[in-house]
């Protein structure tokens, strides 16, 4: 899997609007309106809508 990136300021509130702690999620893919995010610790993945 491709190795997530630091949330710039602007995709940090988007995370914390979806209840995702920024310090925790890294982003690993920016598709169509969408954020697919990789946990940093465990390597879950979540996605969650780009607003």
């Amino acid at each position: 899997m491709k190795s997530g990136k630091r949330p710039s300021r602007a995709e940090r509130y988007v995370l914390i609007k979806y209840g995702c702690n920024p310090r925790n999620w890294l982003i690993s893919k920016k598709v169509e309106g969408r954020f697919l995010l990789r946990h940093r610790l465990t390597d879950q993945t979540k996605e969650i809508p780009n607003e």
